[in-house]
């Protein structure tokens, strides 16, 4: 028997639990419902909830938190509803990998990041409380 060299990992999904909490949402492109792991071109082949799917180089996960933590793909899973890719220890969220391999993705992120800014800037009006009786003087 002849024996072959992996070339990819076994298919991750969310569990169905998971995956029924995502019919009430808007925009499925935001979460990752499956992946796995290309061990030939070291990369994560991630599928959005839309269909759609986005290849994440493996160098792009690095412990940026000086915890010393390695990605391990072998230990791949989606969590917190397709918001989180966890390797091993260590955990990425979907919109930090979105952010940085989809480009319409990012800039709807910023967009929005503007609009949420915007929406603080805006005065709200003063509530009206009722006071006493208010004099007007006039100066002749």
């Amino acid at each position: 028997m002849t024996s072959f060299p992996k070339t990819i990992g076994p298919i991750k999904f969310l569990t169905q639990e998971e995956f029924a909490e995502l019919t009430t949402v808007s925009d499925l492109s935001c979460y990752i419902v499956a992946a796995y792991y290309d061990y030939v071109g070291d990369y994560l082949m991630l599928f959005r909830g839309d269909g759609s799917f986005v290849q994440a180089p493996m160098s792009m996960f690095q412990d940026n938190r000086g915890k010393s933590l390695i990605p391990d793909p072998e230990q791949l899973e989606l969590i917190d509803c397709g918001n989180t890719v966890k390797l091993g220890e260590y955990e990425a969220s979907t919109r930090s990998i979105l952010k940085e391999l989809d480009p319409a993705y990012d800039k709807k992120c910023r967009d929005n990041e503007i609009n949420l800014r915007d929406r603080k800037k805006v005065p709200r009006k003063a509530s009206v409380k009722p006071r006493g009786k208010r004099v007007h003087s006039r100066k002749r």
